[in-house]
């Protein structure tokens, strides 16, 4: 019965040991696991803290662009323009009205502005229609227009005159 007892004693401590061991080792490799994953999160905070201060360095030297012009402002300033930029370039117009997509009717201009999709702006679309000297100067045209918050959406050009549509953007009520 001794010797049952001491090789079954012999078998416990045996395991006793393969299970201590096996508890350092993954302890160890564990451990490591976390030393390495803390050494990341300083890195990740560390990089977090140099963004923050670059934004806030780059978001005190940045101004703000130019005053956005209301849709009213915006439709005022490209039909004085459509009109005073036209004997520079050789260019006459004969109509320049704004209307809704499929009517001519002058409305208000909350009836005439159209959403623009995934923003808070407005627009409203003007016919154009004239005639021109040359094309490079119907282009130049158009091209000082484009520097007011306008889109050229669509231009028929025949022989001497033309026909364009323009979408002016702002806000509704800025």
């Amino acid at each position: 019965m001794q010797f049952k007892s001491l090789s079954h004693a012999k078998v416990l401590l045996a395991l006793c040991l393969v299970t201590a061991s096996t508890s350092v080792h993954f302890g160890m490799k564990w451990s490591a696991q976390v030393a390495s994953q803390d050494s990341s999160l300083k890195s990740a905070r560390a990089n977090t803290e140099k963004s923050k201060s670059a934004f806030d360095s780059l978001s005190q030297s940045l101004q703000p662009d130019a005053k956005v012009l209301s849709l009213d402002s915006a439709l005022a300033a490209v039909m004085l323009e459509a009109f005073n930029r036209r004997v520079e370039h050789g260019v006459s117009v004969a109509s320049a009205n704004p209307a809704k997509v499929g009517g001519g009717s002058m409305n208000q201009l909350s009836t005439l502005a159209e959403d623009v999709p995934n923003s808070s702006l407005k627009s409203v679309k003007v016919n154009l229609t004239g005639t021109y000297e040359t094309y490079p100067g119907l282009m130049a045209y158009l091209t000082d227009l484009q520097k007011l918050p306008v889109a050229v959406v669509r231009l028929k050009v025949q022989e001497q005159s033309f026909e364009a549509s323009l979408r002016v953007y702002g806000p509704l009520n800025p």
